[in-house]
């Protein structure tokens, strides 16, 4: 099942893995939203132009660790 998947699509997937995001908000995610040369790696999820979240406590700071950040 898994095989079948383009690399975005899986790495996306493997992302979820310890964290919890939601697929859109990884796949659409911009460049300046991905965050791995911090001290602790992180996606930023926010509300960017053409691009809104789905709530007011969407709006977070999501740990990269392990398999997710080694997908990103």
């Amino acid at each position: 099942m898994l095989l079948g998947l383009n690399p975005e699509a899986l790495a996306i997937l493997i992302g979820m893995i310890n964290t919890g995001y939601r697929p859109s908000e990884a796949a659409c995610a911009a460049p300046d939203q991905i965050c791995l040369e911090a001290e602790i790696p992180h996606l930023v999820i926010k509300p960017r132009a053409g691009r809104s979240i789905k709530n007011r406590t969407s709006k977070r700071e999501v740990p990269l660790i392990g398999a997710s950040f080694e997908a990103f």
